[in-house]
């Protein structure tokens, strides 16, 4: 403390020097200093079907550079991995998680610059936050497939509501994420439950793949079904609870690439594709790209 007096005593008094010389030539200090500047950047039918089986802009400050940068630098880059929408492209999507094979199937994604939907369990949520940070922070998507996997259409009204907002609350108050899509258990859907979502305002995601690797548990197999099946625009079924599963995905990864697929999330497919999702609406795919003639 006496160290940092006698400095400021020292500044003080080299101050008033400077002003006493200044006065004394009969000069008047122009003040050139200015606010310090910045740029803010913001960055159904009727039936019963059975199948089995916000974005918060954030701001930033730039220092801003004697020579001003130009506009187009300034724009947030909303493909930061330079998807081609004119490519081919799937969508590989996981249920039932998280769980300790989720940070395996995580790295194999992140190893290749791909991403992935989690549809995740909202009861798992508590007990698996560190694989949900370490899905988010490399770049997936988490989606909700429900907060403990029952038969939607088997419920009340009530119940219905409290298999979906549960999930969102909880993602929100642990992770500051709001997940947007959502997935119905087994796929069993109906009207009402379609309806209830729309008023939820979540759109439907099912799939067009599905290898069954919930009940085959073979990593060959679920391989060998994804690659003899897959098209542009599919959304495949896998999950993330299980070893097979987590193995299988290494080796698809690089294999759908070899083959030019681009693999993203379920919402970027949606965004290259130009479709805005709706919400109540269910989807089991996208269109292809259409060939130029």
């Amino acid at each position: 403390m006496k160290k940092l007096k006698t400095i400021r005593q020292f500044l003080y008094i080299a101050g008033c020097s400077a002003a006493i010389a200044l006065l004394a030539a009969g000069c008047v200090p122009h003040n050139e200093s200015q606010p310090e500047q910045s740029v803010q950047v913001s960055t159904a039918g009727s039936e019963t079907v059975y199948e089995q089986g916000t974005t918060q802009q954030a701001i930033v400050q730039v220092p801003v550079d004697e020579k001003e940068p130009a506009a187009d630098t300034m724009l947030p880059n909303d493909n930061p991995y330079g998807i081609d929408p004119a490519k081919p492209m799937v969508a590989l999507t996981f249920d039932d998680g998280p769980s300790k094979y989720t940070w395996d199937i995580v790295h194999s994604l992140q190893s290749h610059r791909a991403r992935a939907t989690f549809f995740i369990i909202g009861n798992q949520v508590a007990t698996h936050q560190a694989a949900i940070d370490y899905t988010l922070a490399n770049h997936n998507e988490i989606a909700s497939h429900s907060f403990g996997h029952q038969n939607l259409t088997k419920l009340s009204d009530v119940e219905v509501l409290n298999q979906i907002r549960p999930v969102d609350t909880a993602l929100l108050e642990q992770h500051e994420y709001i997940p947007v899509l959502y997935r119905v258990p087994y796929g069993s859907r109906d009207e009402r439950v379609l309806e209830i979502l729309k008023q939820e305002g979540k759109p439907v995601i099912g799939w067009s793949v599905d290898p069954y690797d919930w009940k085959v548990k073979d990593k060959e197999t679920i391989v060998n079904h994804v690659l003899n099946s897959v098209q542009d625009g599919d959304i495949i079924l896998l999950h993330d609870i299980y070893e097979p599963t987590a193995q299988a995905v290494a080796e698809l990864v690089p294999a759908l690439q070899e083959r030019g697929y681009q693999i993203v999330t379920v919402s970027e497919m949606f965004q290259f594709r130009g479709i805005t999702p709706e919400p109540g609406v269910y989807y089991r795919e996208l269109p292809p790209v259409k060939e130029t003639e």
